[in-house]
């Protein structure tokens, strides 16, 4: 899908899919990229599937779009297929000069 042309809705938001579960609705352009070597996190806190937490390989240099795909990867995963909506990425720790963001999600 060519990204470049998506626009934001009127409250700021970008919208779409890559044909699966993962829903992408952010507030980051999906082709921002994020600077470093980068490992995506999903936890299932909330027990809507395995209670399994998800990490992906390490990233380097990735875009919003990539956390996308590892979102999609994570639901096999995890087995959570209520919360898809990719909503923004939360710090959580940098180990060895790779930074870890656990995938914000929504329902």
């Amino acid at each position: 899908m060519d990204l470049t042309n998506l626009e934001p809705d009127d409250a700021g938001y970008y919208y779409y899919s890559l044909g699966g579960l993962a829903r992408y609705s952010c507030n980051t352009h999906p082709q921002t990229v994020i600077k470093g070597k980068v490992v995506f996190v999903v936890s299932d806190e909330f027990h809507f599937g395995t209670g399994r937490t998800y990490e992906s390989r390490v990233h380097f240099n990735p875009a919003y779009e990539d956390a996308l795909q590892a979102l999609e990867e994570s639901i096999r995963i995890t087995g959570d297929e209520h919360h898809v909506f990719f909503e923004g990425l939360e710090h959580l720790k940098t180990v060895r000069g790779t930074f870890y963001y656990r995938l914000i999600l929504g329902s």
